[in-house]
């Protein structure tokens, strides 16, 4: 397979992707600024650029798909091929999009991330897990496993990570990118809407989707198998 980079999502970090690491063992897991212990940084430098000089197979999750996109508008030549799990165009819902977080529901998370930031990101996990069909030693499990407690991502980093969120609004550009990209959405997504992955699907040029029946917004935790094989099987035709 091609080189390949995984990005993490919203107050995560390269952890998150424990399961993943054990079939790709080579690929890169990067910590996002602000997150896994490294230093902070303003937001519009957040993944703007890549390692190596070969063109890299770009797996982002959630923020970390949108990240992704905006690279792919940046520096398309440097990048084989898009997998891009629970993301969507724009997070917020807005009068014209319905598919995204209400806004009652975002300013909870802002304020929150300023008051208790360690409940939220614990909230936060168990969102992504929700509609899973997990035992609650299991979710706990995942969440010592897959979760990175012992250092948890900058209050700066935080609020720059709901920045984006906020802001980014790739609906107008996704015309403008010309690789190929995997689209891989869990059905019971209950912060990225399902909805989400099919607009992008129908927008992107080159787009395959792939939906998971039960899962939840992180599929590659609890869906290992069915993600190896779904990503496997799209990059034996790149």
């Amino acid at each position: 397979m091609s080189e390949m980079l995984f990005v993490h999502g919203w107050g995560q970090s390269r952890q998150i992707w424990k399961p993943c690491m054990s079939i790709w063992p080579d690929a890169h897991y990067i910590n996002l600024p602000g997150h896994g212990g490294e230093p902070d940084a303003e937001p519009d430098s957040w993944l703007d650029s890549l390692p190596g000089e070969k063109p890299m197979l770009l797996i982002g999750w959630s923020l970390g798909g949108m990240l992704a996109l905006r690279l792919a508008l940046r520096l398309p030549r440097r990048i084989k091929g898009l997998v891009l799990i629970a993301t969507t165009p724009k997070f917020c819902m807005t009068a014209d999009w319905d598919a995204g977080c209400p806004a009652h529901v975002f300013s909870t998370f802002k304020r929150q991330a300023i008051t208790d930031p360690e409940r939220l990101l614990r909230r936060f996990f168990d969102l992504m897990l929700q509609g899973e069909e997990l035992s609650m030693s299991a979710r706990r499990r995942l969440q010592q496993e897959c979760m990175n407690t012992s250092v948890l991502p900058s209050i700066a980093a935080m609020k720059h990570g709901l920045s984006l969120l906020q802001s980014l609004d790739l609906r107008p550009h996704l015309n403008e990118i010309r690789v190929p990209c995997l689209i891989v959405h869990g059905h019971r997504d209950v912060i990225v809407p399902h909805a989400a992955g099919k607009y992008l699907c129908e927008h992107l040029p080159r787009a395959d989707m792939r939906s998971l029946e039960s899962a939840g917004h992180a599929p590659f935790l609890n869906h290992t198998r069915a993600f190896r094989q779904t990503l496997e099987e799209w990059c034996r035709k790149l």
